[in-house]
């Protein structure tokens, strides 16, 4: 057995006291036991084999259910490589019982295991010839209590059970996958063993297994390819809670935009592109049937029918601006690539315009082509692509594979109209004014969402028009900061025609309103 309590050397040594009272003590009253003490006054750590004795006899129900889950987890594991393992038949208790007493109980020993003077020394799994003869190993039931000495250059032979309750304030995957080594090598022994620990370091533990599946198949894709492709690189995930190393310096670029992601980002440098821009939201007004949202407050117009996750990412990809062009070599931009070879997929997922290729001129979260490559992406997984890595928004410790219900979302599109007159004239015979944000330095709107529903008028708010004319419910809550949308409700698209405060044609830009239920992971990117 491996016990190892924490990274603090004096706290091995206490949790190895703890184990010797455990040995000495009824149930309940291990704190009033006693240690003996040597000629120092330190205590002497032994395992008492009479006290186990009694245990056994007074918690006999609890040592024979444990026995029982072991024949439950060989029936468990009957589908593994080394299956059918031995079967461990409950009628064979009483001899067990006996074995556990007479030959068990009498050899179990405790050993600290750390860079102190005064621990043990290292195991000993290996029999060894004596002048009386061959004698056993001297650790063949051991309770090894350690520390970080475990982390490097050892093996537990024949490790059964260990309790692991280390923490850290901030968790390295890669060191604490290493540490996995201290929960054994599994033989033929794999049904009797065990791990306990604590629930978020079972939970930290789980999320890096995923990510280092995921970091499997992406190597694995990167090695099967026939060809070299340029700029593609290998994903590496890390969590809220954890980095992927401490060796370096990374930062984590979550894949989700969010609940409500704002392109704040607006074109009136080149009229060409500006103008582009414009013809989009006319196109879109072209299509369909549409319907006043209120005709009391005129806050604009919304479109009966919605669309699916690729024709919102073929509108964001139409935008054009003089700024921001991102180039396919950027880090933010070759995780795209990464995910679009790991999954398999034919076309890309990420199409800026490439026609002047640049650093990004916004954040990942505001970019339309990074947002259009997340829909895509979105779309691509709900039919079906196998996903390592990858959780939904809202289930952040379910793996996707493992997730009920994954029916991509449809969006409404609509159009906020403010109280000036466009200067469109196509916008103006529609009944769509412009409105006021605010266009701060490189070219960037000061806000995009205007009216939070704050009051008690009925209005939700810009970001939620389509529950305010279709009266779906539950309606998200705005206050206190942005709020998802609940899975299974229908996503938004809200266009906004802004005035030029310079004097220029007004300008388009839009924000979404995302539902829970889509992709996500955290990326390791360097700084």
């Amino acid at each position: 057995m491996m016990f190892h309590p924490s990274a603090r050397k004096d706290a091995q040594f206490a949790a190895a006291e703890d184990i010797a009272r455990w040995s000495r003590a009824l149930p309940g009253e291990e704190a009033e036991v006693q240690l003996p003490e040597d000629e120092y006054g330190e205590a002497i750590v032994t395992m008492a084999s009479e006290g186990l004795a009694v245990r056994l006899k007074v918690e006999e129900d609890e040592w024979r259910a444990c026995f029982r889950s072991f024949e439950a987890s060989r029936s468990a594991l009957s589908s593994f490589p080394l299956a059918p393992y031995p079967r461990l038949d409950d009628a064979v208790w009483p001899d067990l019982r006996k074995l556990l007493v007479a030959e068990v109980f009498p050899h179990v020993a405790i050993r600290v295991l750390n860079s102190d003077p005064a621990a043990d020394d290292r195991p000993r799994f290996d029999s060894s010839e004596e002048a009386n003869g061959w004698e056993a190993p001297a650790d063949l039931l051991t309770i090894f209590v350690a520390g970080n000495i475990l982390s490097r250059g050892l093996t537990v032979e024949g490790l059964a059970t260990s309790l692991f309750l280390r923490s850290s304030s901030e968790p390295a995957a890669d060191t604490q996958m290493q540490m996995q080594r201290w929960f054994g090598y599994r033989g033929r022994y794999l049904p009797i063993c065990r791990v306990f620990l604590l629930k978020d370091q079972l939970n930290l533990f789980r999320q890096y297994n995923v990510r280092d599946k995921a970091l499997k198949s992406l190597v694995l894709a990167r090695m099967e390819m026939t060809t070299e492709e340029e700029f593609l690189d290998t994903l590496v995930l890390e969590g809220e809670q954890f980095v992927a190393t401490s060796k370096v310096d990374t930062r984590k670029v979550p894949l989700s935009p969010g609940p409500s992601p704002q392109i704040r980002l607006v074109e009136r440098l080149a009229p060409p592109l500006a103008r582009g821009n414009m013809d989009l939201l006319l196109g879109v007004l072209d299509e369909g049937d549409w319907d006043e949202i209120d005709a009391v407050r005129r806050v604009g117009t919304i479109r009966r029918e919605p669309i699916n996750l690729l024709e919102v990412a073929g509108l964001l990809e139409s935008l054009r601006y003089s700024r921001h062009d991102p180039a396919l070599n950027d880090e933010l931009s070759t995780r795209w690539l990464s995910l679009q070879h790991g999954l398999e997929l034919e076309e890309p997922l990420f199409r800026p315009p490439g026609e002047n290729p640049r650093p990004y001129a916004i954040r990942p979260q505001s970019c339309p082509y990074a947002i259009a490559a997340y829909l895509r992406l979105w779309d691509a997984l709900a039919g079906g692509k196998h996903a390592p890595g990858f959780h939904a928004t809202d289930k952040p410790d379910l793996p996707w594979s493992q997730i009920d219900g994954r029916d991509p979302p449809r969006f409404y599109l609509a159009v906020r109209s403010g109280d000036n007159p466009s200067s469109e004239a196509r916008l103006r015979e529609r009944g769509i004014g412009a409105m006021i944000r605010g266009i701060g330095p490189l070219d960037r709107l000061n806000t995009l969402w205007g009216s939070r529903g704050y009051d008690s008028s009925g209005y939700h708010g810009d970001q939620l028009v389509d529950y305010h004319f279709h009266k779906r419910q539950p309606v998200p809550k705005l206050q206190g900061g942005e709020t998802w949308r609940p899975r299974g409700h229908p996503g938004l698209v809200l266009f906004h025609v802004v005035r030029d405060d310079a004097g220029g044609p007004d300008v388009v830009t839009l924000g979404l309103g995302l539902p829970h239920g889509g992709p996500d992971h955290i990326a390791a990117l360097r700084r």
